[in-house]
């Protein structure tokens, strides 16, 4: 019985009980940040076609439209048609051109079009016997546009996010090479380097005409001090990619990188930037940190617009750091967590990634799919393994025979299913799956604020035997993990107008005009893979009863949101966090 009602909530979410609140940490989130290798540019839409949707929209000859639109069969509407929003359904006819700004459109058999069809940030479905007898046009990308009090369309400026700051550059251009002179965080601040702050040039050449290179030089200042002298001071990232082809579209390219960073050991649970803003106020450092010094290529293509392949190689000399002398905000009176040692040695790496990406937006996305996903094989000749309990990891040959594979994938599904309301769902994983035992900078864990934010942080982290570490550290062979959450958009209108002294002909606003009311629920569980007491079989999951899960409800206004979720396991206190950011 309790396998299907853990099924059923993870499905269809709960609201949280009326439980005692413990005192958590709270966590203070900025913008996450991809994965470098994962990462790729989403150019917003452009300017011309965000002034045509003004101008079409609020021209006084338009019908406009917002929300959820029947026509039915039989009826017609004449002149130009707006619809803000949408879902818009065609059974009729439209005699004049038809733009859907930010929905979706289906014209089904019995619907008529006499005019040009234009469809931005949704989707577009014409049924088969369905007339049309102007041009169509589709976008994906959602348009950055708001109605104003007069019901006119303007252009929606993004406000910063309470903490967001960024650098400063200088960029000038020689023929057909931009230079750009920059001075900014090259990371995150975390308890290994404090703030790294990141200078140098960066070449942008226009080579031909769908053809780009790219050079960064960057030097990486760590602005903490190293309390036993073997980290260095400054590390280097110099890379160098180029595009050939129709970009985004059909592209290939190839890349080359050296660098010598501070890499973390797993991108949850929380990202980098929000991890970030946790050290530096709360004395919370929620990642794990190694220098990572070395060299590798790779070489992509991109399948149509949506979809990019990448094959990679790298060498690597991966070594143990220690918590350096950073300084927070609050609770500087308090110890840092160590950071945990690692396998030291050289590691020769070989990989291949994809990521398909057909989401409407990146920042807060409402239709759409995300889905990445990485398979590699490393190996090394010279390692130096950590001495951990045989119940966690077998013994690591020294021979120079040492190998292993890994996977990691991410795959979130974004649906609007009414103007007002979202559905988004999440599944991840990540862990070995074949050779030799993991090295520990490639374990796992689970809990915490992102994933599973119903309990601490790593609830689960497979420390086994009796084994005891005030690191704390992932030692987990496989995690899973699943989300749900279910976003109603509320109308708040708590804005509050004032004139602009310097501009007294432009009325401003401050305040929260709307926000969504979060229903969500997580589940999942991480585990030693193998044979003997304690492991699951390579072959298989843990059981669902054996997985964590919890449910939760929250506010998100976009730029701060605050959340209750509580642990299905008896006795787990209901928990409060404060994010940034959107959950996933």
């Amino acid at each position: 019985m309790r396998r299907y009602l853990m099924i059923g909530w993870l499905v269809l979410g709960a609201s949280i009980p009326a439980l005692r609140v413990s005192a958590q940490d709270s966590v203070i989130v900025i913008n996450p940040d991809a994965p470098v290798d994962q990462a790729s540019e989403r150019p917003g839409l452009p300017p011309g076609l965000i002034q045509h949707l003004l101008a079409f929209y609020n021209d006084s000859a338009t019908t406009r439209l917002e929300g959820e639109v029947v026509l039915p069969r039989g009826a017609r509407m004449t002149g130009p048609v707006a619809v803000l929003r949408g879902p818009v359904v065609i059974a009729g006819e439209v005699a004049g051109p038809l733009v859907v700004i930010n929905g979706d459109l289906r014209i089904k058999a019995t619907g008529v079009v006499r005019g040009d069809i234009l469809v931005v940030g949704g989707s577009f479905l014409a049924d088969s016997g369905s007339v049309r007898d102007g041009s169509t046009d589709q976008v994906a990308q959602a348009a950055p546009v708001i109605r104003n009090g007069s019901g006119l369309l303007e252009v929606h400026v993004r406000r910063q996010g309470i903490l967001d700051f960024g650098g400063a550059q200088r960029s000038f251009q020689t023929g057909q090479v931009r230079t750009t002179l920059f001075l900014s965080s090259g990371g995150t601040y975390n308890r290994v380097e404090g703030l790294p702050v990141t200078l140098g040039p960066r070449f942008d050449w226009q080579a031909g005409v769908h053809t780009t290179a790219r050079l960064d030089l960057q030097a990486i200042v760590r602005t903490a001090g190293d309390p036993t002298d073997l980290r260095e001071d400054v590390g280097y990232i110099a890379s160098t990619e180029w595009n050939l082809g129709a970009r985004k579209r059909h592209a290939i390219g190839f890349g080359l990188r050296a660098s010598q960073t501070v890499a973390s050991i797993e991108d949850q649970p929380l990202s980098r930037s929000e991890d970030g803003w946790a050290a530096l106020l709360l004395r919370r450092d929620y990642r794990d940190y190694y220098i990572n010094e070395g060299v590798g290529g790779y070489f992509f293509s991109h399948f149509g617009p949506d979809f990019r392949l990448e094959l990679g190689a790298r060498s690597e000399r991966q070594r143990s750091v220690h918590t350096a002398t950073a300084w927070s905000l609050f609770r500087s009176d308090q110890t840092w967590r160590p950071n945990p040692l690692i396998d030291d040695g050289r590691y020769n790496t070989i990989g291949i990634g994809f990521e398909f990406d057909d989401r409407n937006q990146d920042r807060r996305p409402s239709a759409g799919w995300w889905v990445r996903g990485r398979v590699e094989h490393s190996s090394s000749r010279n390692v130096a393994p950590l001495s951990l309990a045989a119940a966690i990891r077998g013994s690591i040959p020294t021979d120079g025979s040492y190998a292993f594979s890994r996977f990691w994938f991410d795959a979130r599904m974004y649906d609007r299913l009414t103007p007002d309301m979202r559905l988004n769902v999440r599944i991840l994983g990540d862990g070995w799956l074949g050779g030799d035992p993991l090295p520990v900078q490639q374990r796992v864990a689970l809990g915490g604020p992102d994933v599973l934010p119903g309990y601490d942080f790593r609830a689960v982290n497979c420390a086994a035997g009796g084994y005891s570490d005030p690191a704390t550290p992932a030692l987990c062979d496989r995690m899973l993990a699943a989300q749900v959450e279910l976003r109603s958009r509320v109308h708040l209108g708590l804005l509050w107008h004032y004139r602009d002294k310097d501009h007294p002909d432009l009325d401003r606003a401050f305040g929260l005009s709307e926000a969504d009311l979060v229903v969500f629920t997580d589940a999942g569980n991480a585990w030693l893979s193998g044979s003997g007491p304690g492991r699951v079989p390579n072959d298989r999951i843990p059981a669902f009863r054996e997985w964590k899960a919890d449910v939760g409800v929250g506010i998100d206004a976009g730029s701060i949101g605050a959340y209750l979720a509580k642990g299905f396991t008896s006795g787990q206190p209901v928990q409060f966090i404060v994010r940034l950011q959107q959950r996933f």
